[in-house]
């Protein structure tokens, strides 16, 4: 039998070695390539990513944060973000949300927001969905034994 992974993890693809001398043209193979095997192996393929400048002082980002070349998107079924101000990151809080779903409809408006506990390993301790209009609350809806003191 022939082991297939059910998750392959990039960290990532925009800094492999490149090989194509054009960096847009080589990032957009390298994406490519990136989804052919995910479907080939039939398995699950992450990438991390950075945000483009712009995008680095912005609450959340969205459609327009990506980095480098957008031709990215024509290559993925989901895009996430992982959102977190300085404050945030004190109580061990982030939000995430979606930019790109090729399969359902989406609004990158709509937050849930995580509690995380990174320095033993917990990037998800508890979720709530948050929406654009009750930002100033969001903080009161979580468990609170979570929260960082």
């Amino acid at each position: 039998t022939k082991w297939v992974p059910d998750i392959i993890i990039l960290d990532y693809l925009d800094i492999m070695a490149q090989e194509n001398p054009e960096i847009r043209l080589d990032v957009d193979n390298k994406w490519k390539n990136a989804s052919k095997l995910a479907g080939e192996l039939n398995c699950l393929v992450l990438n991390a990513d950075q945000a483009n400048k712009m995008g680095r002082s912005q609450y959340s980002l969205d459609k327009m944060s990506t980095s480098e070349s957008k031709t990215k998107d024509g290559h993925l079924d989901i895009r996430i973000a992982l959102n977190q101000t300085d404050y945030e990151k004190d109580f061990n809080i982030a939000r995430v949300n979606c930019l790109f779903h090729r399969h359902m409809s989406f609004n990158e408006r709509h937050e849930v927001i995580i509690t995380q506990r990174l320095e033993v390993s917990q990037p998800i301790l508890d979720c709530t969905r948050i929406f654009e209009n009750n930002r100033e609350r969001k903080y009161f809806t979580l468990n609170k034994k979570y929260l960082a003191t």
